[in-house]
């Protein structure tokens, strides 16, 4: 895959190795034994599109079971070096125990992950098709990024991820990624991009990200004195934006926002955005700015109030459910979550 990648204008740091463990595959790089910042730089032409790929339900192996439009033979080469690698790390093997797969399959916890996470659950068609969703990156092809198609990453596919990690820059025709060691190793990280906090990371790569700083709300109703409704969608946020700005709809009683999230390192961002949807909705409404103003100081204990009841009932629930392997890792991502919640909400 290396040669490859150099063969076609890309780039690989000469000390880059790809190391794996009981399954668990990872970059090191010692960057002393070059003068290079750069990881790797992927010719966008290696990126391989993922969605028009049919897999067979064999739950043990990837297997291709038809190309709904071609690849090129160098895309060829990688999708069929993925599938080598991938199957001698016995990926999917490791990959039912992981929370897609587990919720997936039951519908009752399915229906308790929907209650703080909406949109969380995806539709599972083969295992190779759900391991891939937790791989992939999304290529787009026009500047605003709605059109695109999710591809697997020559190389940086291997890359793990923590919030300090370097983040992917591509241009018309590369992708890049630097070195990043933030746990002063040889380990390299990337960043997966969003506001990803506890439970996004454990949810959708099925992992404790014990240094993720964000928190999003769970989905919340609730009155303000002076103010009335206020509707929080709770849904995921991939921006990049370091105030996350929700969407917003104005009702006759109040505000929805589509989300509400935070970060742990600028705390005072957090309520920026259903602030200014709340003022602009008490002006339609003929609310004082002083009246809206008070409300606003009340927020943060009902938001922290309706997480708290909610990621409590997870958490009860899950206690009645040991019998899946998700249970702790569930436990201590929505703990995780709460926890970075109260520090946002009380600073």
């Amino acid at each position: 895959m290396r040669d490859l990648v150099v063969a076609h204008g890309g780039f690989v740091h000469p000390a880059a190795c790809i190391e794996e463990h009981n399954g668990d595959l990872r970059v090191t790089c010692d960057a002393s034994l070059a003068n290079s910042q750069i990881l790797f730089k992927v010719p966008n032409s290696l990126l391989v599109p993922v969605d028009n790929i049919a897999w067979t339900n064999n739950p043990y192996k990837f297997e291709i079971l038809e190309h709904f439009s071609p690849l090129d033979s160098a895309q060829s080469e990688i999708i069929e070096l993925f599938i080598s690698i991938y199957n001698q790390s016995e990926k999917l093997k490791l990959f039912h125990n992981h929370p897609v797969m587990s919720y997936s399959n039951d519908s009752d916890l399915a229906v308790q992950i929907n209650l703080v996470r909406p949109g969380a659950i995806v539709e599972i068609q083969t295992a190779a098709k759900a391991f891939l969703k937790t791989r992939q990156f999304f290529n787009p092809k026009d500047r605003l990024g709605v059109e695109g198609e999710n591809c697997i990453l020559p190389l940086m596919d291997f890359v793990n991820h923590h919030h300090a990690g370097a983040n992917f820059k591509q241009d018309s025709d590369h992708l890049r990624l630097g070195i990043s060691q933030p746990l002063n190793s040889n380990e390299c990280f990337c960043n997966y991009g969003g506001h990803r906090d506890p439970l996004d990371i454990a949810l959708q790569y099925g992992f404790i990200d014990p240094h993720s700083p964000y928190a999003s709300s769970v989905p919340a109703t609730f009155e303000l004195p002076g103010f009335k409704r206020i509707e929080v969608a709770g849904n995921r946020t991939i921006s990049n934006h370091r105030a996350a700005p929700p969407t917003v709809e104005f009702l006759d009683d109040g505000v929805k926002v589509s989300n509400i999230v935070g970060d742990v390192r600028v705390p005072q961002h957090m309520l920026l955005g259903i602030r200014l949807a709340m003022l602009a909705s008490g002006k339609r409404r003929g609310i004082s700015e002083a009246v809206t103003e008070r409300a606003v100081k009340d927020l943060p204990s009902a938001i922290l109030a309706v997480n708290r009841e909610k990621l409590a009932t997870l958490q009860n629930y899950l206690s009645t459910r040991l019998e899946l392997p998700l249970a702790s890792l569930l436990t201590e991502a929505s703990q995780n979550q709460f926890a970075n919640l109260e520090k946002i909400l009380t600073l």
